[in-house]
């Protein structure tokens, strides 16, 4: 009995002190996520891709690597002056970085050390969702709008014609109201 008692002790210890020899291994770097994955983007939220070329002979883990922009899909976020600001939210995108100097070597624009300096990022950027503040009457010409790829995870605020788009979305700085679908994009009435 008073092995037991000593036995239970010393797993007790061992236990409080953290030092089981039965605890979980630490997640090697390996394990970590190593490049962006869409479908960690909340409700609420849209991927934005940009590819350019890279700063040096590889593609870094951020955006701010790149130096000139060959391809922006972006929709909310702006990329200015401190565009090397901006870009160091988004992360390597493996899929759109292959699909990208595939298109780029099947063009036959560059050569083979150019397209392995070319890279992609991506990131879940979240919108603001919403009833547009203002109604407008539809006008008998074009009505200025802009597309957006709608949410992977779905809205909270879905347009009553089209549950996968938001109702209203805040673009430019203003609520804009949902207008219809274009070739899977949600697009939004941009008048002022």
């Amino acid at each position: 009995m008073r092995t037991s008692n000593l036995t239970t002790l010393v797993m007790l210890t061992a236990c409080w002190s953290g030092t089981s020899t039965n605890a979980p291994p630490l997640p090697s770097r390996a394990a970590r996520q190593d490049t962006f994955d869409a479908s960690t983007c909340p409700r609420d939220a849209i991927v934005e891709t940009v590819c350019g070329a890279a700063e040096g002979a590889r593609c870094d883990f951020r955006g701010d690597g790149l130096h000139a922009l060959d391809v922006a899909r972006l929709h909310v976020t702006r990329a200015d002056d401190s565009a090397g600001t901006v870009l160091r939210e988004f992360v390597r995108d493996e899929s759109a970085t292959s699909s990208y100097r595939e298109k780029l070597v099947e063009d036959d624009e560059l050569d083979v050390v150019q397209v392995r300096r070319r890279c992609c990022y991506s990131k879940c950027t979240t919108l603001i969702v919403g009833a547009s503040v203002t109604s407008r009457p539809p006008l008998s010409l074009p009505t200025p709008e802009a597309c957006i790829p709608p949410p992977p995870a779905g809205t909270s605020a879905p347009a009553p014609t089209n549950r996968d788009c938001p109702v209203g979305v805040k673009l430019d700085g203003a609520m804009r109201a949902y207008v219809h679908a274009n070739d899977g994009l949600c697009c939004y009435d941009m008048r002022d």
